[in-house]
């Protein structure tokens, strides 16, 4: 079983890459996406359309309300998922409750979004970032750049890319798919960042 932890700051595209990420893996295995916290934003139901039509959350499995059989929800033949708790302080979840439903779900993969990845120790962990964080000190396995401005060249941020130890998937533009960054983390490849050629550095700074 393959586990990925999705993290990074509110609103930056965490339950968004979440949903891409199950939905590209269903084709390789069975596959359960799990929400640990309410967002502002969006959240799991929404994607698939369900908002206000499920009735039981993760909370309640853990609160011995409601089984594993009421709060998965089968979306298609190999992708499922869980709702987080409904109410913010619903429940406190707590690094032995996950690591007890995992050890009762059998799937290829398990996508938790919205989790403590201290709570595993087997894992992936994936950190979504902006742009302006590019020098900021990342704690996962793997990272990338997401929502960037359309003229945003990574290139000037080589030195601060290529000095971190995690894993660099790519850079995802505004309005873009997460396909290639998917594809770099599934299949374990790093996006090797070019030098600016001396003409172009000349060329950007008369632009300035």
């Amino acid at each position: 079983m393959k586990v990925y932890v999705i993290k990074g700051e509110n609103g930056i595209g965490k339950t968004d890459f979440a949903v891409n990420l199950a939905e590209y893996l269903q084709k390789n295995g069975k596959v359960l996406l799990i929400q640990a916290k309410r967002n502002a934003n969006s959240n799991i139901e929404d994607f698939f359309q369900k908002d206000g039509m499920i009735t039981y959350d993760l909370a309640d499995y853990f609160s011995s309300l409601a089984g594993l059989d009421k709060i998965i929800v089968h979306e298609t033949d190999n992708l499922d998922f869980i709702i987080s708790p409904l109410l913010e302080d619903k429940y406190d979840l707590a690094s032995e409750d996950l690591n007890k439903l995992l050890s009762e779900v059998s799937y290829d993969y398990i996508i938790l979004d919205e989790v403590n990845p201290d709570f595993l120790t087997e894992k992936t962990t994936v950190e979504i970032i902006s742009q302006n964080q590019v020098n900021s000190t990342i704690t996962a396995d793997t990272f990338f750049i997401n929502k960037a401005d359309e003229d945003y060249d990574i290139r000037n941020h080589k030195q601060a890319i290529d000095g971190k130890s995690a894993r660099f998937l790519g850079t995802v533009k505004n309005g873009q798919y997460f396909k290639d960054v998917i594809e770099n983390l599934v299949n374990g490849n790093a996006v090797a960042i070019a030098k600016l050629g001396f003409f172009e550095k000349l060329k950007m700074s008369f632009r300035k």
